[in-house]
């Protein structure tokens, strides 16, 4: 049986504030930052409905969240599929990169 691992979900929102002033620093005027931000928040709108189907289906739980951190369960190998396509973190890859 594939093994249960932890991950974390890649999204790109941080804190609104300093989401709002990364997509400003380099936009060309005001509805362009806008625009880089609302795409932000649009991919990872898409990235929750698509673990959201996946939960639905039951092969994905909800762990815990804190602060800046959501983690999931899953099987390794729907996990490692999800990291390559950049939905997913390893729980270790921190470790892995300092390592």
């Amino acid at each position: 049986m594939d093994e249960k691992r932890t991950y974390e979900v890649a999204l790109g929102y941080f804190k609104k504030g300093d989401d709002a002033a990364g997509a400003h620093a380099h936009a060309a005027d005001a509805a362009a930052g806008f625009v880089t931000h609302a795409e932000m928040l649009e991919a990872d709108a898409r990235t929750l409905r698509r673990l959201a189907g996946l939960a639905k289906e039951g092969r994905l739980s909800f762990c815990e969240a804190d602060t800046h951190w959501i983690w999931v369960h899953c099987n390794e190998a729907l996990g490692e599929t999800l990291v390559q396509e950049g939905l997913l973190y390893r729980e270790d890859a921190e470790e892995e990169e300092s390592g």
